[in-house]
């Protein structure tokens, strides 16, 4: 379930319950719009299930998006992306790349703010 990613527990998850690949994404709503310093997307326990390959969008509304990074890769537990200031409620992260063997989980979602 996408609210495990976001409930403040590590021990629950998002799963993608399926091999990676690219176009699943998971978004966030992070409550309100504020400047972002970075978001880390943490794996947990299934330290395996990192996104070999991605994207990241924010949005202020939840329709219009702005690029903050189009070509992340994965190496392990923590996706770390940094925003630099970016204005934003949603992020939105996207798998680019395959990993038919490994599900994508994401069980802790951490904002930090400018």
């Amino acid at each position: 379930m996408a609210a495990d990613a976001v409930d403040d527990d590590a021990s629950t998850r998002y799963s993608s319950g399926t091999g990676q690949a690219p176009g699943q994404y998971l978004t966030v709503d992070l409550g309100t719009s504020r400047r972002l310093r970075q978001v880390v997307f943490d794996t947990g326990a299934s330290t395996g299930d990192y996104p070999r390959g991605y994207a990241v969008d924010a949005s202020v509304d939840g329709a219009h998006w702005v690029v903050a990074v189009s070509d992340g890769h994965g190496t392990g537990q923590f996706a770390t992306v940094n925003l630099h200031g970016q204005r934003a409620r949603y992020i939105r992260i996207t798998l680019t790349a395959s990993a038919p063997e490994n599900w994508w989980s994401v069980a802790d979602v951490r904002a930090y703010v400018s």
